[in-house]
């Protein structure tokens, strides 16, 4: 008889700073990925440094616009990947990452804490906040 765990991981996802509030409201929605599959890609923690190069040079961005999301999956959701120049510590989650699987949000590499914050609180003064029509633009 084929003994049942519930074997899990801490691995990591990085992000765009803009996306924190979705991403902590919604979790990590697979269909948003920017790759040929719809999947969410995730790494350990010795890869956190080679995810937020690899995004920052395929967005055209700065290391400073992102964010790494920790999050706790279960094993048997995840699929090992390769990548040129990667051997290890490149995950593919199948399908969406629910928000309560996530465990914190920091920036990288100063890794300041956003951790969790109440629903609808920002993390920015009012100054910070642009623009009076209707749409609020975050400036970090």
């Amino acid at each position: 008889m084929r003994k049942v765990t519930n074997r899990t991981m801490t691995l990591y996802h990085v992000t765009h700073k803009n996306n924190w509030f979705p991403v902590r409201t919604m979790g990590l929605i697979a269909e948003f990925s920017q790759s040929r599959r719809e999947t969410v890609f995730l790494v350990t923690q010795a890869k956190i440094g080679w995810a937020i190069s690899h995004v920052s040079k395929r967005d055209g961005l700065s290391e400073d616009d992102y964010i790494v999301v920790t999050v706790r999956v279960r094993r048997s959701k995840l699929t090992r990947m390769t990548w040129p120049g990667l051997r290890r510590g490149l995950w593919r989650h199948a399908g969406n990452v629910p928000a309560h699987r996530i465990e914190w949000i920091d920036t990288y590499p100063e890794r300041t804490l956003i951790g969790f914050l109440p629903e609808g609180v920002c993390p920015l003064d009012d100054d910070d906040i642009e623009g009076d029509d209707g749409v609020e633009e975050f400036t970090w």
